[in-house]
């Protein structure tokens, strides 16, 4: 697809002056995620919140299972990305996940409750977004610790051995 910058001008250029442009992951906040996504040799992703980062994995090569509430944004972001990526239109409430994935990514829209537990049922690995904005919503289960850094926006956990 590109390089970082490209995929993010892609992405603007797309989404100039919708409320996508100013939701979407920034370049910070990638730079931490791609970084945990190659420590720990990420291959597979569980996705809650299609959308620019959808594009960043997807140019990593990743296998995707992407979950949105909103059919016509699924659309317009699936026509950018390539068929590696499954995307799946799902209410944000009911859903049941059986399979496993290296990474649990949750940035769907709020409330997160029911993405954060089926993310920390998946994974091992779980970074949850804008983790000021759902911290009430998303419970962080007892055997997982940050390994993030201490960001305040983007969080990552992985199960404690």
């Amino acid at each position: 697809m590109g390089t970082v910058r490209e995929i993010f001008k892609l992405w603007t250029d797309s989404f100039s002056g919708t409320k996508s442009l100013r939701t979407c992951i920034n370049k910070r906040k990638w730079w931490m995620l791609s970084k945990a996504i190659s420590e720990r040799n990420v291959k597979t992703v569980l996705e809650f919140g299609s959308g620019l980062s959808t594009l960043l994995m997807d140019n990593l090569r990743l296998s995707i299972d992407s979950y949105d509430s909103e059919k016509s944004y699924i659309d317009k972001v699936k026509a950018l990305c390539s068929e590696s990526v499954r995307f799946h239109l799902w209410n944000n409430r009911d859903l049941e996940v059986t399979n496993k994935y290296d990474l649990a990514f949750v940035d769907g829209g709020l409330p997160r409750v029911k993405q954060g537990e089926i993310a920390f049922s998946c994974s091992d690995l779980v970074a949850v977004d804008d983790i000021n904005a759902c911290s009430r919503s998303v419970k962080i289960p007892k055997d997982f610790e940050r390994i993030d850094g201490g960001d305040r926006g983007l969080v990552i956990f992985r199960r404690k051995s």
